[in-house]
């Protein structure tokens, strides 16, 4: 299925194009039929991909045959979930919210960039918004939610087994399910040939390069999941421990370094990370105001909620700019 979703825009291009059946374009419009019998109607026409900035504008049109109100988009629906417990109050941004480009984009990262899989998860968390007063079937549907982000998420649904083995366990009810932070920090750092995301010297080719961000993208994925799962499930306790301070550091300290997580195109050079890494560390010596600014600027923003921290990356971010105009050139 995540195949599918990667190759669906260039199906699309190469069947309309009026090229030449040959075997490879018969079986890619075949690939195409079949898309078109698997996915919903309303669907059909707009097998794009979705960026970070605008997922949040997804609306379904055409699935619900209600013409008594408004349709709401992805992220007006999501705002919704903000009222389920204390732990999400504030979570998604409202539309009050947003500019031109939401606040809290980065955390789309939950949803697949395809309409197929945008559409699913709409369809999950709609559900769940409006039977949650009801009391009925709660955790069910909770767990519906979770499960149905990770099948419908090309990069999630690859590492299924791995979050629902190790990161993530449901039991019969929201008290008898775990979620192990401790188990996510240990798979990062297999995951990543370096410690709590700086780079090293075996980085240094562009083919490891390029697998280092993406991986650095696919853990900040899961962790946003992992992050809005506890608060969804109520688990304010595990939102408290070190290992989840741990990981959350780790995921915004790769969030401040890989542009590629906030689809920015420009990208720190090694030695720019190492250091930014070294002044978010404590042990690190810090000998000039450039120095001792960016340090205290990267130990406040990793001490803030996560919702938080995310809400206010853009403003941070522009400051690290400033302030890295300082400190990389001294």
């Amino acid at each position: 299925m995540g195949k599918d979703s990667i190759t669906e825009s260039y199906t699309v291009s190469q069947i309309s194009s009026g090229n030449e059946k040959n075997l490879l374009g018969r079986k890619k419009e075949l690939a195409y039929e079949y898309l078109k019998k698997v996915m919903p109607p309303m669907n059909r026409h707009s097998i794009s991909t979705w960026t970070l900035s605008n997922r949040g504008k997804f609306c379904p049109v055409g699935l619900y045959n209600s013409t008594d109100q408004k349709i709401d988009d992805l992220q007006a629906l999501l705002a919704k979930t903000n009222q389920i417990n204390q732990l999400l109050n504030g979570y998604f941004s409202s539309p009050q919210e947003q500019g031109q480009v939401a606040p809290d984009h980065v955390l789309y990262h939950l949803f697949d960039s395809t309409a197929r899989g945008l559409i699913n998860c709409y369809v999950a968390i709609e559900q769940l918004v409006r039977q949650w007063n009801s009391k009925e079937n709660q955790f069910e549907n909770v767990k519906f939610t979770l499960e149905t982000i990770v099948f419908s998420n090309a990069d999630l649904n690859a590492l299924r087994d791995q979050i629902f083995s190790h990161f993530l366990q449901f039991g019969a009810a929201s008290s008898s399910t775990y979620i192990f932070f401790s188990n996510f920090n240990d798979w990062i750092d297999q995951k990543l040939p370096y410690s709590a995301g700086h780079r090293s010297e075996a980085t240094n080719t562009k083919q490891q390069d390029n697998e280092s961000l993406e991986s650095e993208t696919s853990i900040f994925r899961i962790f946003v999941y992992l992050d809005w799962a506890a608060r969804l499930l109520d688990k304010g306790d595990i939102l408290e421990s070190e290992d989840y301070e741990t990981a959350k550091k780790k995921a915004l300290f790769l969030l401040c370094v890989n542009g590629a997580i906030s689809e920015k195109t420009e990208q720190l050079t090694a030695d720019e990370r190492e250091r930014l890494y070294q002044l978010s560390i404590s042990k690190y010596e810090v000998r000039n105001y450039p120095d001792c600014a960016a340090a205290i600027a990267l130990r406040c923003f990793f001490h803030l909620p996560f919702p938080l921290a995310v809400r206010y990356f853009r403003s941070f971010d522009i400051a690290l700019e400033t302030m890295a105009g300082w400190f990389f050139s001294t």
